[in-house]
């Protein structure tokens, strides 16, 4: 089934969410379930086609109640001041900061970027941000591999999986703790 419909589920997993997607897409090539260079252009190419998706909806609808809806959110006037002051720079961050996935291209198409410089941009993110996450969830599978290979690997995936998890609680616990400016 994987082999079958992997790659599409993969094209949608990364349209909605992407980097959790992308990762187990990698692991997946890594299990030789799938290409690697296939899931790479597949990652690509979803990350792409949801950016670009969701930039023209919202430059062609600009007043309707959806894009209005997201535009009223708290802060993406601070936001929004910052697109209008270098609109090429969010296009090229707004793929790498979670929860921007949607808004980013939201908020860029009210700006005065042309759609043109937009595509090109994104274009060349979306390859970037593809092979990374892609190729890094290859490496994931590798080190997997390695770590369930030994006859330790019970404690050693336990220890791992505990300063993972204590790591993950730090940072969240400081970032929701903070006051939280816009990137």
């Amino acid at each position: 089934m994987i082999r079958d419909y992997g790659l599409i589920a993969i094209f949608a997993g990364c349209f909605f969410e992407g980097e959790t997607v992308a990762i187990t897409g990698g692991i997946l090539a890594n299990k030789g379930l799938l290409v690697l260079s296939h899931v790479v252009l597949v990652v690509i190419a979803g990350a792409f086609a949801a950016d670009v998706g969701w930039f023209l909806l919202a430059r062609r609808v600009r007043a309707s109640s959806l894009v209005m809806s997201v535009l009223k959110r708290p802060g993406i006037n601070k936001l929004f001041a910052r697109v209008e002051r270098q609109p090429r720079r969010l296009t090229v961050i707004c793929r790498f900061i979670p929860g921007m996935r949607i808004i980013g291209p939201m908020v860029l198409a009210q700006s005065r970027i042309p759609t043109s410089v937009f595509i090109t941009i994104d274009a060349v993110v979306a390859v970037v941000w593809g092979i990374f996450f892609a190729t890094l969830g290859h490496g994931v599978g590798v080190l997997l591999a390695a770590l369930l290979a030994g006859p330790r690997h019970w404690i050693i995936l336990a220890t791992v999986a505990v300063v993972v998890a204590i790591v993950i609680i730090h940072t969240g616990w400081r970032w929701w703790t903070r006051d939280r400016p816009l990137p």
